[in-house]
């Protein structure tokens, strides 16, 4: 999912006018203010669907800035952080254990994509160390999504919110170029 945005001329020109350095800092502003309100509503539905007691994947939704120094793009990545995890006690659903506590690990970004999308029946094959083969149906499981809502709900709050910062970004930009050429080195103020 992305959002391009076009017919910017205007800007394309005052950028044109800007460093490097300058044009970067303000399209990092802009895309990181733009990803804020899609992150907020990522966090919130992930939240509401998350059923397991840790809460981990809600917790484990952040965003990474990148701008690819070969073609100059800034991209913001929205959703389960790579090195998250969760420890914590929970209470164990298996037969036999039911009401006793067992520590787990969740990992959101290794389960995420099958809350989104669901699952369908599969059999699951372990084999164990004597050669035996043990079969399991899995049942599979409907997709509960919280990637696409949020996306949607909050697309127009995050083209709003890149124009915003992205026009004052600009003008900030400008006014310190134009504070530069007035100001001659060697002089005083």
């Amino acid at each position: 999912m992305s959002i391009e945005i076009s017919g910017l001329e205007e800007w394309a020109e005052a950028l044109r006018a800007l460093k490097r350095s300058g044009v970067n800092r303000v399209i990092r502003r802009a895309v990181n203010a733009a990803s804020t309100p899609i992150l907020k509503a990522m966090r919130r539905h992930a939240r509401a669907r998350d059923k397991t007691d840790t809460g981990a994947l809600g917790k484990s939704i952040g965003r990474v800035i990148r701008t690819n120094r070969r073609t100059g793009k800034t991209r913001a990545y929205v959703g389960p952080l790579k090195g998250y995890e969760l420890t914590g006690e929970v209470k164990d659903r298996r037969k036999g254990r039911r009401g006793k506590m067992r520590k787990v690990t969740r990992m959101p970004r290794r389960y995420a994509h099958l809350l989104e999308y669901g699952a369908r029946p599969h059999d699951i094959v372990i084999k164990t160390k004597s050669g035996k083969e043990i079969r399991y149906k899995h049942p599979g499981m409907q997709p509960e999504p919280f990637v696409r809502p949020a996306f949607d709900e909050s697309k127009d709050a995050a083209v709003a919110a890149f124009a915003k910062v992205m026009g004052e970004g600009i003008d900030k930009e400008m006014l310190k170029l134009t504070v530069r050429k007035k100001v001659e080195p060697g002089k005083d103020l």
